[in-house]
């Protein structure tokens, strides 16, 4: 296909490539920002068609018409020239492009367009189709006191767009204009008189049924795009919600069910679907075929989730029903009784266990991890997702950050199965607030996870329309997103969040911005320090410190740190001898039962094996220059040799003690001599050491491999 000389004016895409920003190839196109929305990456697709038209699609969802007014074209400069065009392919302003005229219905109307005059109020007038792009129907969206705040137009091809009078005169697109229901004084009238009220799929069902006396409502862009500025208009309504007999209608209606039993206060609400069998069936069919409203068949909740295709987790003993989880408010009188009569059991830790069986995570409540970047704070967090997928529990994963592959392959690398991640790992990259995907996040709230992830707060919170300064936005983004998640799903959900301190500083207890950050924590807070990087070929250690734990059943499990306020909660050892099968031990800071020993001296008795540090030792002597880990380990061969993870340990442990230097390059540790160690020499620790090597399985099991004096 020959494209036509570059800048031709006439050329359709020449002429949209000029008038987007920052549009770079992609394929055999063009990728570019989205001039129709906030675009913060660029998803806008441009391609040349095989007559030379210009193809572009939104993958964030905006219609073409939108794209194209945003860029001050219209949709007949998609094309090389006029005459070029099949014939009747849409009509603009209301002039058939191909000189044809419209056809009119048998009653004789002539269907409405852009120079018509508007059809009567909430009310779509119809026509035949005359032509791919030929309006069919329009349909006025009002606001609470009947003031027409846009229309929507439904072509005779089954697309849509929108008008709306402005300021600056007549726009073809919603813009920042007010999503409002359809026929919504209706809609308020309804409610305040105590009358039911429908929640149907479409316009056109909305209209039936008010031609059959009764009050509906559906929202203007379609299944799955519920928002959840609608709930308020149901404060104490009895909503009917009728499903479209299909896949997407089922979930529409479980994401509206999830919506107004969360947050709408609404007196009643269930959900019906029409006693037609065919599929795509909606409630006009239903009432074509001729049954009442009475007839609407009921579907239960769990009924509900299984037609909208997911399967929903067996419940546990004191799991509380989906239905009496999304009506909870808060403002329902607690049960103190058991507080009172002793039977109260606190929340247990029971997510993420170390050696000795301590849990890091509380189900159900809100945690953090916070750290510096590169501090492997994301790595805590993966290998508790590794080890809910092991135990078959379905994990939510909300990625600002990263991205897929590299989540994936760390997973991989962490022992997850390849099946349980297909079948259990719930992966998102959001790129907008829940507000503009209430759909979608009602739809989450459905399914009972073992753990949810939310990996970069900050843009989360960004694309909310907040601000992590600001102590109130922060409180209410938590509230609303990962507060709601934690009580209707029963996860631990986990914050991950960078702190604002410079590197190799004290450890900090706050997140960068608010301070409620870290006031909304119910489960526990974690500082994340890496002593050891994470590398091919080494032994990497992170120190997890607790720094805030209302629950107290993980504090308890710790050592105190100086001030009192923070504790060492767990060591976190990373063997990446082969990159690609990590082995991973969450071992305890200490395991001397009523023992106070500080960590620092604890992780001395662990990796102290002196035997094996002094062939380390001669390795690095002979070698007079840097080394990497790797050429240390192979090096000890003709010392004794041993065992690659303790003659790893040992080299730590001659750093930590000042006999060696290591510094980092590019992914490699490098090390050199300070001074030579020798095991007949050696000062020993203190005497609190020996007997926690004594007591602690780990060190027994390290010392058993290795001719110990």
């Amino acid at each position: 296909m020959s494209a036509p000389a570059a800048g031709n004016r006439e050329d359709p895409v020449d002429r949209i490539l000029a008038g987007v920003e920052r549009h770079v190839r992609s394929g055999d196109g063009w990728s570019a920002v989205c001039p129709a929305h906030p675009d913060r990456k660029p998803s806008l697709s441009i391609k040349r068609g095989d007559n030379g038209q210009a193809l572009v699609c939104c993958h964030a969802g905006c219609a073409t018409e939108d794209v194209m007014a945003a860029l001050g074209l219209r949709l007949a400069d998609l094309y090389l020239d006029r005459k070029d065009r099949p014939a009747n392919q849409w009509m603009v302003s209301g002039e058939p492009l191909n000189g044809r005229q419209p056809v009119t219905r048998t009653n004789g109307r002539t269907p409405t367009n852009r120079r018509q005059s508007a059809p009567a109020a909430g009310t779509g007038q119809r026509s035949e189709p005359a032509g791919d792009r030929t309006t069919a129907a329009e349909y006025a969206y009002r606001d609470e006191r009947g003031v027409e705040v846009f229309r929507k137009v439904r072509r005779a091809d089954k697309s849509f767009g929108y008008r709306r009078n402005t300021t600056a005169g007549v726009e073809y697109k919603l813009g920042d204009a007010r999503r409002v229901l359809y026929r919504l004084p209706e809609l308020v009238a309804a409610v305040q008189a105590g009358e039911p009220v429908y929640v149907v799929e479409g316009e056109k069902d909305v209209d039936r049924l008010a031609d059959e006396g009764h009050t509906s409502t559906c929202n203007h862009d379609g299944a799955g795009k519920w928002a959840e500025d609608y709930n308020a208009h149901f404060a104490g309504a009895h909503v009917v919600i009728v499903a479209d007999r299909d896949k997407p209608g089922y979930r529409h209606a479980r994401a509206v069910l999830t919506n107004l039993s969360i947050y709408g206060g609404v007196g009643s609400v269930r959900v019906v679907e029409p006693a037609t069998t065919a599929e795509h069936d909606d409630v006009s069919d239903h009432l074509d075929a001729g049954h009442t409203l009475d007839e609407l068949v009921p579907i239960e909740p769990d009924e509900l989730v299984r037609l909208a295709g997911e399967t929903p987790a067996a419940p546990e003993d004191g799991d509380v029903p989906l239905a009496e989880q999304d009506a909870h408010t808060g403002w329902e009188r607690t049960d103190l009784g058991p507080i009172l009569d002793g039977t109260y059991a606190p929340p247990q830790p029971a997510v993420l266990h170390r050696t000795d069986g301590v849990g890091l995570f509380y189900p159900g409540l809100l945690h953090q991890v916070i750290g510096q970047p590169e501090s492997g704070k994301s790595w805590l967090v993966l290998v508790a997702v590794a080890a809910r997928l092991d135990a078959g529990e379905p994990v939510l994963f909300l990625d600002y950050e990263s991205d897929p592959a590299q989540v994936v392959a760390r997973l991989l690398a962490l022992g997850a199965d390849r099946s349980a991640l297909v079948r259990l790992f719930d992966y998102r990259r959001p790129e907008v607030g829940v507000d503009r995907a209430a759909g979608a996040f009602a739809e989450l709230l459905t399914t009972r996870y073992g753990l949810v992830v939310v990996d970069g707060v900050t843009d989360a919170i960004g694309l909310a329309g907040g601000s992590i300064t600001d102590n109130d936005e922060t409180a209410d983004w938590i509230r609303r997103v990962p507060e709601r998640i934690a009580r209707v799903t029963g996860a631990a959900v986990v914050l991950v969040d960078h702190v604002a301190k410079a590197a190799g500083a004290a450890p900090s207890r706050y997140a960068v911005g608010a301070q409620q950050k870290l006031g909304k924590i119910r489960g526990v807070s974690y500082y994340v320090e890496p002593r050891v990087p994470i590398a091919p070929g080494e032994i990497g250690e992170l120190a997890v410190i607790g720094t805030k734990d209302t629950q107290g059943q993980v504090k308890r499990h710790g050592v105190a740190l100086p001030g009192g306020r923070m504790w060492a909660a767990a060591r976190v050892m990373i063997d990446a001898a082969d990159p690609e099968h990590l082995v991973v031990r969450i071992l305890p800071p200490f395991e001397a039962a009523g023992s106070n020993v500080d960590v620092g001296v604890r992780g001395a008795a662990y990796e102290r094996v002196p035997a094996l540090m002094e062939r380390v030792s001669r390795v690095l002597e002979t070698a007079g220059e840097e080394i990497s880990s790797t050429q240390a380990v192979k090096a000890t061969k003709p010392f004794g040799g041993g065992r690659k993870e303790l003659l790893l340990l040992a080299l730590q442990a001659l750093v930590r003690e000042g006999y060696a230097t290591r510094r980092a390059s590019g992914v490699a540790q490098l090390h050199k001599s300070v001074t030579p160690f020798r095991e007949a020499a050696d000062p020993g620790v203190p005497a609190v050491v020996e007997a926690v090597r004594e007591v602690d399985p780990v060190i027994a099991a390290l010392a058993s491999e290795v001719d110990l004096p």
